[in-house]
């Protein structure tokens, strides 16, 4: 199983929503996506909240236990967890942003099939399966690299609804409805824990950029640093109360069954 099969065309989620055609990573050149990451990789306290994810999926770091980020990028999220103590494998497809990774001391590979079954104490992806065409297929595979027992913590866009022309240029597949994705998980032989919506003051923004939003593709990284500093803060403040019902993204945590 490779990393991902990411579709050569984008299925729309919903009725109406015409077809792009979208590049299959390659080389960083290729990969349109990599300035958006880097415009995110900018917000801090949008990183913060993801980095405190991790702890809440996986509880505290201890001395040499393994985890996975499956679709790093450009490693923020990596270099957090390493911070905290973790053994990181990155798993990213692209071979530039591998060597970029490679250059900043990671284990970095190309595949889920480069970790040996059951070795790992925990995994994390972000932003990734909706670029995947086969997502019950890579879910599968985290199954199958983790140990009896051991945390999963997605972090997906939500919402067919919000589905817009950024969506389609950076080769989104699908946003997630909550029942559907845990639904996904619980089919791999995992225990969902909790699935719940984030970014509530996000879906509003969402919504608003599917009916006036440009057609570059690409995030404005001062538009991204405002809203960060100034909107975030609030919409976690909202997601207390709004969780369950609405938000731009959806977390999963869950735990692989099984011996």
């Amino acid at each position: 199983m490779q990393w991902s099969r990411i579709s050569e065309r984008v299925r729309p989620p919903e009725a109406g929503t015409p077809e792009a055609n979208v590049q299959r990573p390659g080389t960083s050149e290729e990969y349109t996506g990599i300035s958006n990451l880097e415009a995110m990789a900018s917000a801090v306290n949008y990183q913060r909240f993801l980095t405190g994810l991790l702890t809440l999926a996986a509880g505290r770091p201890g001395a040499g236990r393994a985890i996975a980020d499956f679709g790093a990028g450009t490693g923020p999220l990596a270099r957090a967890a390493r911070s905290l103590g973790w053994q990181v494998t990155c798993v990213e497809l692209d071979p530039a942003l591998r060597a970029r990774l490679r250059d900043d001391r990671f284990d970095a590979v190309a595949s889920l099939d480069d970790i040996s079954p059951g070795s790992l104490d925990f995994l994390y992806s972000y932003n990734v399966l909706e670029h995947i065409e086969d997502d019950a297929d890579v879910v599968s595979g985290f199954h199958r690299v983790l140990k009896p027992g051991a945390p999963l913590l997605l972090y997906v866009p939500a919402f067919p609804l919000l589905y817009s022309s950024m969506d389609r240029l950076i080769g989104h597949v699908r946003r997630y409805r909550k029942r559907g994705l845990a639904d996904l998980v619980e089919s791999a032989g995992f225990t969902v824990e909790t699935c719940h919506y984030a970014d509530s003051i996000g879906f509003a923004a969402a919504l608003a950029y599917r009916v006036i939003g440009d057609d570059s593709g690409k995030l404005d990284g001062r538009a991204v640093r405002l809203y960060d500093r100034f909107v975030f803060p609030a919409s976690r403040r909202l997601d207390y109360f709004a969780k369950r019902f609405f938000g731009k993204n959806l977390v999963l945590i869950a735990h692989r069954s099984g011996g």
